[in-house]
């Protein structure tokens, strides 16, 4: 498991100061010299320009509709309930892979994602060790899972890494597939008219 990830001072300032401005969505959100502004004790547009996208990286934060060519920033739900003290378990970071407590609607949404990406439900039911037709259930939003079941879905699904392929990658092996066969053809086609 990685580290839990923790707020340092200037990203708990930058937090407060967009939950205090009322910076909530896209369109209500607040430029890093906005930011500046509000807060004298953040110091310079390149603390909290890198702060802000360490939190964005973390979920807290995103990027609001431009301001002139300056990025804007809001908080998500995450954000809202750390501020407001109703996150019990904060988010933690293993590579790429972004580890989920075991509240059901997190578990449910990196269930789909890992599905997404080509993991057989029936695969995910026999490692987690949980009944197939449960997990099945769960995911569609039918039923819920005990707690137990949760909890083993949960570790499960944090050490389950699938990369997402990038289409123009997919795409050149593709066509770098078909080159090599065709050489092939080629050299089959000038063997026979050789013999």
């Amino acid at each position: 498991m990685g580290e839990t990830f923790k707020l340092n001072h200037a990203e708990l300032k930058i937090l407060k100061c967009l939950y205090s401005n009322g910076c909530t969505s896209q369109y209500n959100s607040m430029t890093v010299e906005e930011i500046l502004n509000k807060d004298k004790e953040l110091t310079t547009y390149t603390v909290v320009y890198k702060n802000l996208k360490k939190l964005r990286n973390a979920k807290c934060v995103n990027n609001g509709i431009m301001n002139g060519h300056a990025y804007t920033y809001y908080l998500l739900d995450k954000a809202i309930k750390m501020i407001e003290g109703k996150e019990t378990e904060t988010s933690q970071q293993t590579g790429n892979n972004t580890c989920i407590s075991y509240d059901s609607n997190s578990v449910r949404a990196k269930l789909t994602d890992i599905m997404d990406r080509g993991l057989m439900l029936k695969s995910i039911a026999v490692n987690a060790g949980i009944s197939e037709s449960e997990l099945s259930r769960f995911k569609s939003g039918v039923d819920a899972l005990k707690e137990s079941d949760m909890k083993l879905l949960a570790d499960y699904l944090n050490v389950v890494y699938i990369p997402r392929w990038n289409k123009g990658e997919k795409m050149k092996l593709e066509k770098k597939k078909t080159t090599n066969r065709r050489r092939k053809v080629s050299l089959d086609l000038l063997n026979e008219l050789e013999s």
